[in-house]
């Protein structure tokens, strides 16, 4: 798998796949970096509920909503940094993964900030134009995380990683989401049925996000590296030659 990411172009099977070992691989690193962000997060909404505070629509919930996307792309920029070390051969830490997120996280919340901007002004004309955008720009995080780009250039960059593959990155980051939906409801199930006590339940649904996001955010990760390798990463002189048609041996009399 991971000599054959630079070359082959994966399906959706060969994403989920890759993604699935290299979760395993880096789980712990991974995991952690995911429960630092998820867990407080969690513990928040948990005391908003108790209090009735949880309610949609009302400022403590929006607040909340506000903090989820301030600080979600930390955990996706430190999984970006771990899986494609991974890939070239290299471990890291999760001390090093932390400040390597953070030192891109004002990049990232700037270039959302844009990025949701631009989808919100073409989704005004109709949603069908902000669908389009939108999927041309699920790349940005990761440029960001892992090509020093940020703002216009990586919305720009990652629309140009994506023409030409616009319906297999929406079909896989579709695959994607459903099965991170449903696995979600799944590990939630239980406790919905049940109905324990409000700190169970948020705490519940708090480690089910945590488990399914890191496992399927490296599914996408994986999608991301496979294309910008197979879209920037120059070939080799062999492969050069192989793609050279040989001139006709010219006859001299």
């Amino acid at each position: 798998m991971l000599e054959s990411i630079r070359t082959q172009q994966y399906n959706a099977g060969q994403i989920i796949t890759g993604g699935w070992q290299q979760f395993r691989r880096n789980w712990l690193n991974i995991i952690s970096i995911f429960l630092l962000i998820n867990l407080p997060l969690g513990i928040v909404l948990c005391i908003m509920g108790i209090n009735g505070l949880a309610k949609p629509g009302n400022w403590y919930y929006m607040s909340f909503i506000w903090a989820q996307i301030l600080f979600n792309p930390i955990a996706t920029i430190a999984s970006a940094y771990i899986i494609e070390s991974s890939v070239n051969g290299e471990q890291i830490s999760f001390e090093k993964a932390l400040q390597h997120a953070l030192c891109r996280w004002p990049a990232a919340i700037w270039t959302t900030i844009l990025g949701t901007l631009i989808i919100m002004a073409f989704s005004l004309l109709m949603f069908i134009p902000g669908l389009i955008i939108g999927i041309y720009y699920s790349f940005f995080i990761y440029v960001v995380a892992l090509r020093g780009m940020s703002g216009m250039k990586a919305l720009c960059s990652s629309k140009q990683l994506i023409k030409g593959h616009w319906w297999r990155t929406f079909l896989i980051t579709g695959i994607v989401g459903i099965m991170n939906f449903i696995a979600t409801i799944l590990l939630s199930s239980p406790y919905i049925i049940f109905k324990p006590s409000p700190f169970i339940d948020s705490m519940t649904n708090t480690i089910a996000n945590v488990f399914c996001g890191a496992i399927f955010t490296s599914m996408l990760i994986v999608l991301f590296l496979n294309t910008d390798y197979l879209t920037n990463t120059p070939k080799t002189a062999e492969e050069s030659d192989d793609n050279l048609t040989p001139m006709p041996e010219s006859n001299h009399s």
